[in-house]
């Protein structure tokens, strides 16, 4: 949150990134966590900055581990996101938010994810950084 208060004050954009270990999945309490870490995250900060948020879903069980959400979890917990925010702030601060996936996201799956409309972009992570993969990523969602 300080961080973010911090960004704000410099006027500064920022993905801010929440999700879940895999202890947290297992036991369900995946929603109790996003909204804790959204709320947590956002409090103090003006409703115009908060309305030009992107906030990335990223389970923390999925970063480096090759595994990834199914679009049906992503899509879910994206949307739920923007649930909290517009339970709070309305729907003009959160109609102005945008929710990525990240978790894996590589050629072969960013297409469906980016297909869904919960989930407004991926955050991209070990996948860009090979020309090939980047390119592959780029075409797979071009068809």
């Amino acid at each position: 949150n300080l961080k973010l208060k911090a960004l704000e004050a410099h006027n500064m954009n920022v993905v801010y990134c929440v999700g879940e270990t895999l202890k947290e999945y297992e036991e369900g309490k995946t929603k109790e966590v996003l909204k804790k870490q959204v709320l947590e995250g956002i409090e103090g900060l003006s409703e115009e900055y908060i309305s030009n948020l992107t906030i990335a879903y990223e389970p923390v069980w999925s970063i480096g581990t090759g595994k990834n959400a199914s679009k049906e979890i992503a899509s879910e917990m994206c949307g739920y996101i923007i649930e909290v925010i517009r339970e709070k702030y309305g729907e003009d601060v959160a109609g102005g938010v945008y929710v990525l996936y990240g978790g894996s996201v590589k050629p072969n799956n960013i297409k469906e994810y980016l297909d869904d409309d919960n989930i407004d972009g991926a955050l991209v992570g070990g996948a860009s950084l090979e020309a090939n993969s980047f390119i592959e990523m780029i075409e797979s969602i071009e068809d």
